[in-house]
């Protein structure tokens, strides 16, 4: 039968064999016959032989060959698989014998035989080829029947080859299996050289699918395997390096908490300490910390490896000193939770273990720059050293609470304000005189809360212990404090931006001025001067009443000051005290910067309290000495050792030697004062001051303080005149505009009420006109006959006027005409009634007052008289009084003058008796005349005979 007409093999096949595609039974083999063998043999032609391995190849996929017949196929065809063979050959070769292996579960011996081939030849054949014969061989690494001594180490050599290859994954399903089902028989080189070539290829992984299977790998390999001590650091240093990738973050976790879990616990705690001490990659440090932490002390921790925290905390400490953020970040978490379970169980060593590395987690953390990552270690930092906190307050604390708080104070500006106030507080119970380094400690305190922080709250508190410091010590250490302390820290407090601090460091500095009694003292006044002088020195912005508080705290606190200094020695501070609020004043009235009335009226009403006595020894109206707890019975009322600086010291300085005397003081102990500056801004208040508050307080106040005649006295004539001329100008100086240039008013304020507090003033100084000459005197009368006008104070200025012409008889010669002359353009009201009928009785006793009168004048005094006589409208005094007043001016008034007089004194008269007639309701025809009546009838008889004498 020739060759052509041969039916093809595989339809010869299914003749043999009665097979069909549609009757083709499960059960059915392929049967190897002498024909197949003859085709696969030697003897065919090398494209039968091709041919017919591929069509085989394609029955394998669904069928089985005969019993021994993979060994016939293998004598047929090993020849094939020669290297001097073309390598397609070879290749279609491999692939029938790799399906011919597979479907066969028992290969027995052949295994062996197939083994041997790939052992020896899979370096000189392409690895795709042979890797998929050799999976087959070991029934992709279930079967290993015969080779179990010989494999392991085989595919541990080939296995880096494997894992190059486009199907790398295979090689690691490969290897898998092999360690899930053999695992008894690989030997220790062998899966140290399996977790060695897995972990190289983990941290080379493509893509997440082949990372995945290398840690599925090494889970096997731990699961399954006597995991080699030496594997261990290989396996954690993967773990650790891939445990940063989120997408393997779980399994990598769930399969170190396996290995941990296993003998090589204990070990695996030193490997990780080895890596945090060792390792420079920040990765894998961080990797190292999550482990170790969380073995330890997570929400998975292993109970077999409970230990105390002093053993690994070392380790911490040393890694926090690594300035990595993912490191700084890792540390601060392991501490978290380190503290949530293991708090209780720390002791004195291990608090200062985690102190310090907290210590350097802050300080890498402060660095950083301002993000997400910053803020979210800081929060938990704040976390920490809360749950810190809570320990040291519930007394579960057991380390040194020092270390504690220097941690806090480090780094208070990232505290709560509480939390480094109670630092403060611990701090300040501790700072006592017997520790040698005392003053340094509470300088330290004082330098970092108050100089470096930013707070309000623990800047003021650091102030508040500096003040509580000082009281209490000041007996003893007051002026080393003072000098070290205050003197030093305090410097520039005038530049400080918080009013509330610079408040309150003035309050302390005020205590000082006040409890101590050393020179030190005037370099503490002196930086009070600076703070109250800054605003002027800062330029021209105007300061508000609410950024002037420091200033109004040492004003009050210095007029205190001042009241009692001035009992004490050295008189130095007081007259200083004196001169420093003084000169505030004055710069306020310069440039009124400072907008605050409470400054002012507290300065003007000290110095409007000031009092002197006959011993030009100054003192105050109200004694302050009971507010700093001393008793003002047992202490005279004026300082004996301040004096006023008065125009008669020459004069009177032996007087004032000899009272020094009898209070048994020294002559040097007593100091001169001037109250000239006082006087003058007094002056200039009452020219310049637009606040009613203020200028009401000047003109009450001042209209007392005259009333003390040493005080008066004492002044330089120029002073007096000076204040008498501000007072007139308030009254007659339209320029001024007031009161209509006033602010802080009361409702319905008028003129007639702002003079009224003028007038009394002027009235003030009348009984001291022998100290200001004719000039200033007669302005004075003049002023006051302008005020007689005034609704409220008229009476007072006709009281006074009367006084003027009892003191002042040479300046009211050349007044008292004009001062008539006003008088009878008043109408007649009750007010003034009594007051004016008393000024002209008692202008009537003084004839060289009135010597150069004229028929004018007299008529004008008559005429003023007159209207006072009317009954109906003023008491009976008054008008017994005015008729009193007609009688004895008719006969003080010149003769030449009374014939002109007596005309008009009667016809007034009687114009007023005819208004009485018409205005009685019934009048009796036999009643006798009333009293006023005969006065009022005596009075027209007595002119009517005198005229009739004359003529």
């Amino acid at each position: 039968m020739s060759r052509g007409n041969r039916k093809s093999f595989p339809d010869r096949l299914k003749r043999w064999l009665k097979l069909d595609s549609g009757n083709v039974l499960p059960d059915q083999r392929i049967s190897l016959t002498e024909e197949l063998s003859c085709e696969l043999g030697v003897e065919s032609p090398t494209p039968t032989r091709m041919k017919a391995i591929k069509e085989l190849d394609e029955l394998l996929s669904v069928k089985i060959l005969e019993e021994f017949g993979i060994e016939k196929v293998w004598c047929l065809v090993k020849d094939l698989l020669s290297e001097m063979c073309p390598a397609e050959q070879r290749h279609t070769t491999l692939q029938m014998l790799t399906t011919l292996v597979s479907t066969h579960e028992n290969l027995g011996v052949m295994r062996q035989v197939f083994f041997e081939y790939i052992s020896k030849n899979y370096q000189h054949e392409e690895i795709e080829h042979m890797f998929r014969f050799f999976c087959a061989v070991i029934g992709k690494g279930k079967k290993i029947e015969h080779i179990e001594e010989s494999v392991g180490m085989f595919l541990l050599e080939w296995l880096p080859a494997v894992l190059e290859m486009p199907q790398a994954v295979d090689g690691l399903n490969l290897v898998n299996t092999l360690v899930k089902f053999n695992s008894a028989f690989l030997d220790e080189p062998v899966v140290v050289g399996f977790v060695m070539r897995v972990v190289s290829r983990l941290l080379q992984a493509r893509d997440e699918e082949e990372a995945v299977l290398c840690l599925q790998v090494l889970e096997s390999i731990i699961a399954y395997s006597s995991l080699p001590s030496s594997a261990l650091s290989h396996i954690i240093y993967a773990l650790t390096r891939l445990v940063n990738v989120p997408q393997i973050t779980k399994l990598t976790y769930k399969i170190l908490i396996q290995l941990f879990g296993t003998h090589h616990g204990r070990n695996g705690l030193y490997v990780l300490c080895q890596m945090i001490h060792k390792m420079s990659d920040p990765h894998i440090v961080r990797g190292a910390i999550f482990f170790l932490a969380s073995v330890l002390w997570g929400s998975n921790r292993i109970p077999s490896l409970d230990c105390s925290p002093a053993v690994v905390l070392p380790t911490f400490y040393q890694v926090s000193q690594n300035s990595h953020i993912l490191v700084v970040f890792e540390v601060v978490l392991s501490i978290q939770k380190l503290l949530a379970v293991k708090a209780d169980d720390m002791h004195l060593s291990s608090w200062s273990q985690l102190l310090g590395t907290l210590a350097n987690v802050f300080r890498h953390t402060v660095c950083l720059e301002d993000g997400e990552e910053r803020d979210t270690i800081m929060n938990i930092l704040s976390n920490i050293m809360d749950y810190i906190e809570e320990l040291v307050d519930t007394e579960r604390y057991y380390g040194l609470i020092e270390e504690f708080h220097v941690l806090v104070t480090t780094y208070a500006q990232y505290r709560p304000v509480d939390s480094v106030l109670k630092v403060l507080n611990y701090q300040a119970k501790n700072i006592l005189p017997v520790d040698p380094n005392w003053q340094t400690k509470l300088g330290t305190l004082f330098s970092v809360h108050y100089h470096q922080g930013q707070r309000l709250g623990i800047r003021m508190k650091a102030l508040d212990i500096l003040s509580k410091v000082f009281i209490h010590y000041r007996d003893q250490h007051g002026i080393e404090l003072v000098r070290d302390v205050v003197l030093v820290h305090l410097d520039g407090v005038e530049r400080e931006a918080q009013v509330k601090i610079r408040k309150a460091a003035v309050k302390l500095l005020c205590k000082i001025v006040m409890k101590l009694h050393s020179d030190i003292t005037l370099s503490v006044l002196y930086m009070l001067e600076k703070v109250m002088m800054a605003p002027y020195k800062r330029g021209n912005s105007v300061v508000l009443e609410s950024e002037a508080a420091d200033i109004v705290e040492a004003v009050d606190n210095l007029v205190l000051a001042l009241k009692i200094k001035m009992w004490e020695l050295p008189s130095s501070h007081a007259i200083y005290i004196f001169k420093i609020l003084l000169s505030c004043l004055e710069h306020h009235y310069q440039n009124k910067i400072l907008q605050n009335t409470t400054i002012r009226f507290t300065i003007l009403e000290m110095i409007l309290e000031m009092r002197i006595n006959e011993n030009y020894q100054i003192g105050f109206i109200k004694n302050e000495l009971r507010d700093v707890g001393r008793s003002p019975s047992s202490i005279s009322k004026y300082s004996p050792f301040i004096i006023l600086d008065h125009i008669h010291s020459t004069d009177l300085e032996e007087e004032t030697l000899q009272a020094a005397a009898a209070m048994s003081l020294e002559e040097n102990e007593t100091t001169p004062l001037s109250l000239a500056q006082a006087t003058s801004l007094l002056v200039t208040a009452l020219k310049k001051e637009k606040d009613w508050a203020i200028l009401s307080l000047i003109l009450k106040k001042l209209s007392k303080a005259l009333q003390n005649k040493v005080l008066v006295i004492g002044r330089d004539r120029n002073e007096i005149v000076r204040l008498i001329s501000a007072l007139i100008s308030m009254i007659d100086d339209r320029c001024l505009d007031l009161p209509a240039s006033l602010y802080n008013t009361p409702a319905k304020f008028n003129q007639s009420l702002f003079q009224r507090n003028i007038f009394q003033v002027l009235a003030k100084l009348v009984p001291h006109h022998m100290h200001f000459d004719y000039s200033i005197q007669r302005k004075v009368i003049r002023c006051l006959s302008v005020g007689v006008i005034n609704q409220y104070s008229g009476p007072l200025c006709i009281s006074t006027i009367t006084m003027c012409v009892l003191e002042m008889q040479d300046s009211m010669l050349k007044v008292v005409a004009s001062v008539i002359n006003s008088f009878s353009r008043m109408s007649a009201t009750v007010p003034r009634a009594r007051a004016m009928m008393e000024f002209l009785s008692t202008l009537l006793h003084f004839p060289n007052v009135y010597s150069n009168f004229v028929a004018n004048q007299y008529k004008l005094i008559f005429a003023i008289a007159i209207h006072y006589t009317n009954p109906t409208k003023f008491n009976h005094y008054i008008v017994s009084l005015a008729y009193h007043v007609i009688a004895m001016w008719f006969l003080k008034c010149r003769l030449p003058y009374r014939i002109s007089s007596v005309t008009f004194i009667t016809q007034h008269l009687n114009a007023i008796l005819k208004n009485m007639a018409t205005i009685e309701v019934k009048t009796s025809k036999d009643s006798k005349p009333t009293k006023l009546q005969d006065e009022s009838y005596a009075c027209g008889i007595l002119s009517s005979q005198y005229c009739h004498v004359m003529l």
